[in-house]
Formats: C-alpha cells, sequence, structure tokens
C-alpha cells in the first residue's frame, strides 16, 4: 500500500493569505511584536510553532515561554474562527481538493493522510470551512513537533495505526510550498507541487518533476500518483 500525505494551506485549502494575516495579527496583539518577517524561506521551521519560536528569539533576545506559544495559538484560532464567521466565502477547497479525496479515499492501494505545519485547532476549522470531508484523516499538525520533518514522520506513523500497516510501499508528500519540497526530499518521499507561476520554476529548480496548478484535472493527478508508487525510491 502506499500512502499519500497532504499538507493543508495553500495545498487543500485556499487559506495561505487569511492564514498570514491572522498570524501576523496575533503577533502583535499577543508579543506586542510588529513588522515581523513574513517571507517564511527566512525561517528554520516553517511550522506555526517554529515560526513563532524564532520571532522570540529574534525580537525578545530570549527562548519563547510555553505561556506566550500557547496565547499565541489560542488568539491566532480566534482570528480564524472570526474570519470564518465575517467572510465565510474566503475559505475554500483548492479547486478539485474534494472530489479528487473522494477518489482516492475509494481505493484500496492507498491511505491518505496530512501532515500540516499549522496548528491542528486552526486546520480543523479551515478544512471544516472549505467543506472538505478530511478531518477524520490521520493528522499531525504544529501541536506536535516543531520541524515539518518530524511532523511529516508523526502523519506516516498515524497512518500505519490507522491502516494496520507496518510500513508503506512508498509515501508521496504533496505541498505548496518550497519547505514542503525540501522536507519531502530530506525524508526521502516523493513530492508533488501545488504551484503556478514562478514558484513552480522554482520547484523545478530544486528537483520537483511533478507540479500541477489545482486537482481539477483528478485523472491527471492520480496518473501522477500511480508514476510514482510504480518508482520506488
Amino acid at each position: 500500500m502506499n500512502l499519500v500525505m497532504f499538507d493543508i494551506d495553500g495545498t487543500l485549502t485556499a487559506t495561505t493569505d487569511i492564514d498570514e494575516g491572522c498570524y501576523v495579527q496575533a503577533v502583535e496583539a499577543v508579543l506586542n511584536i510588529d513588522n515581523i518577517d513574513t517571507d517564511l524561506t527566512h525561517y528554520t521551521h516553517v511550522t506555526d510553532e517554529g515560526i513563532a519560536v524564532e520571532i522570540i528569539e529574534r525580537h525578545r533576545g530570549r527562548k519563547a515561554t510555553e505561556k506566550e506559544l500557547l496565547d499565541l495559538r489560542h488568539y491566532f484560532v480566534g482570528l480564524i474562527e472570526e474570519h470564518i464567521l465575517d467572510y465565510p466565502a474566503d475559505l475554500h477547497p483548492i479547486e478539485g481538493a474534494g472530489e479528487m479525496m473522494a477518489d482516492l479515499s475509494r481505493r484500496t492501494d492507498c491511505a491518505v493522510s496530512l501532515a500540516t505545519g499549522g496548528w491542528q485547532e486552526s486546520a480543523i476549522l479551515k478544512i471544516r470551512a472549505a467543506g472538505l470531508d478530511i478531518e477524520d484523516s490521520p493528522m499531525a499538525t504544529s501541536n506536535d513537533a516543531i520541524s515539518r520533518e518530524d511532523i511529516m514522520a508523526l502523519s506516516a506513523e498515524r497512518a500505519c495505526d490507522r491502516y494496520n500497516v507496518d510500513c508503506y510501499d512508498s509515501v508521496v508528500y504533496v505541498g505548496d510550498g518550497m519547505w514542503d519540497l525540501r522536507a519531502a526530499h530530506a525524508m526521502g518521499y516523493h513530492f508533488v507541487g501545488v504551484a503556478e507561476g514562478s514558484r513552480a520554476s522554482q520547484m523545478r529548480k530544486e528537483g520537483a518533476n511533478h507540479i500541477v496548478p489545482d486537482f481539477a484535472n483528478r485523472e491527471g493527478f492520480i496518473g501522477i500518483l500511480e508514476t510514482l508508487w510504480a518508482d520506488q525510491p
């Protein structure tokens, strides 16, 4: 059996901009830190927890406290909830994501899991708001670990437990960021990028051979998966 592991923001849900705006607002309100660096490639660990830890180290010159991180998470999740209530149409799935995930769930040759750098509470909110029926999938988040590699490893472990297998013949990670690509390579996973334009070009420069703009062409995306399953790393 093969495992297909998905990122969430920008991969399954069109929530990247909403996420960034709420995160910046939460940092300003809770930590009283303005003008944070929003270029995620400048952070060691591109996860909600990892970015928060690094922001505090940069601006305060010390390690983050558990209370600071917990307060930031709660405030951020509250902002996401408010945005969903005020602007529900803003949160929607990447084109074709719902149908594609339903197609995969009917197959017997693969399992599906989620591995996101976001916090679990906000991830579930966004999944529900986007109308994706996937929140019961095995999931690992920034609540569990600070690095994407550790989050991916835990997602795979939980998928093994859920589907009662010792290991998978292959793992394909599907993500939209350069950090997703790099983490997948570090883990020895296949990678499929969800990107267009300059971001897609950058992914290709770093060795991504399979990139889709969205999941509108479900047959094409599943064809990529089948090709990767046949080409074990």
